[in-house]
């Protein structure tokens, strides 16, 4: 992959669909560890994301890693979280303070369209 900044090999183990996915010239962001090997700057199995606008999720942030259950993936569980913050978010007038706290069960939660995107 390069860009003007330079280049940098990116490799993925076991994954060859990317390699149709990912033809020249498509402009993708990339998160990973960059690594030396043989004087050449590597990202192994790097985190990918298309770029359609500038609402990444899963690259150029920083990125929550979770614990997961089986069946659930890194990439499913950013997108929800996503999801969550972004119906809920605009709803916060302004941050607590520890004197505002209210007791657990008390009216500040979230309150989003049961219809939305978080029924699904």
């Amino acid at each position: 992959m390069a860009d003007e900044t330079g280049t940098v090999r990116v490799i993925w183990f076991n994954q060859p669909y990317l390699a149709k996915r990912l033809s020249p010239n498509t402009p993708i962001a990339l998160s990973g560890k960059v690594e030396i090997y043989k004087g050449q700057k590597v990202l192994y199995s790097p985190q990918y994301e298309f770029i359609q606008s500038d609402d990444l999720i899963h690259t150029g942030r920083l990125v929550p890693v979770y614990p997961l259950t089986t069946g659930l993936y890194p990439r499913q569980v950013r997108k929800l979280v996503k999801d969550a913050l972004d119906l809920c978010l605009p709803q916060i007038e302004d941050f607590p303070t520890a004197g505002d706290q209210k007791p657990h069960g008390s009216d500040g939660a979230c309150r989003g369209d049961p219809a939305g995107p978080l029924s699904r």
